[in-house]
């Protein structure tokens, strides 16, 4: 796969799986798309599609049971399967960011919310605890979350759903990466809270310039905030493209199966 100037992430014939031997499943089989600078990118498919793990490899967060065995990712030309950890570690968070799907889950129960904010900060920007307690006061309220001063001294526990969502988008954004991977960032939360979230992942992508990768299987939300997509089924890529054209007009069978099984089916005739 010829990798696009305008692309920032690249996936080029990525295959790989679990096991050895003849336990060995393969998982990935050829995976290739790319990801354009500044653009909301969904890769959608249903739950054993592969997504939520090729998101993890994204990041070099793959398990360590887990084995590439072709192919590669790179970001911004640099190829991340050729990374050393103290390479990642410099990486995640400061140029690569990932908000998981159960936000309280991935908080530290143990620590206030400013604590990680401030840690997170200090880790990738060279700044003074105080001026990173500024910064992480703005990132909260840059993310929506009334009394941000106030919150800092609280924990996860404290936060709603929908709020402790809007804590790990400011944590995931705090150092100003260049791409933001979001695995399912509405899931749990109720109608509202969900459109709610979606709204200022899209304010938040459009005034940072930032390029966003949303890993999903809600159609609906993909139209409304998605710019191309990536359609997965059992390790495979079946079809991509902008949103629009893959909606309007799908290539693929099982993205027409997608399609009709989903509540979007009239939207997208």
């Amino acid at each position: 796969m010829t990798r696009d100037e305008h692309e920032v992430l690249t996936v080029a014939d990525y295959a790989g799986g679990f096991g050895q031997g003849e336990q060995y499943v393969e998982v990935f089989h050829g995976v290739s798309f790319g990801v354009r600078r500044g653009a909301l990118t969904a890769i959608v498919g249903e739950t054993g599609s592969g997504k939520s793990l090729l998101a993890l490899s994204m990041m070099g967060l793959a398990p360590e049971s887990f084995t590439r065995t072709a192919g590669s990712i790179h970001f911004n030309d640099r190829d991340l399967s050729a990374l050393r950890e103290d390479e990642w570690r410099r990486l995640r968070g400061a140029q690569l960011s990932m908000v998981f799907q159960d936000a309280r889950a991935a908080l530290n129960p143990v620590i206030t919310i400013g604590d990680q904010l401030i840690d997170a900060c200090r880790a990738h920007r060279k700044v003074t605890r105080p001026q990173a307690a500024e910064i992480a006061e703005r990132a909260l309220r840059d993310v929506r979350v009334p009394e941000p001063r106030q919150r800092m001294r609280q924990y996860a526990h404290q936060f709603s759903g929908g709020m402790a969502q809007r804590v790990m988008l400011a944590l995931a954004l705090i150092c100003e990466p260049d791409v933001l991977i979001l695995d399912e960032p509405t899931t749990g939360l109720d109608v509202t809270i969900q459109a709610d979230v979606m709204e200022l992942i899209v304010d938040l992508a459009r005034s940072h310039g930032l390029t966003v990768c949303l890993i999903t299987h809600d159609l609906g939300v993909v139209a409304e905030t998605c710019d191309d997509i990536v359609v997965m089924y059992q390790g495979q890529v079946r079809e991509t493209g902008g949103v629009a054209d893959v909606l309007a007009g799908p290539q693929d069978s099982y993205t027409r199966r997608l399609i009709a099984a989903s509540s979007f089916t009239e939207v997208a005739a």
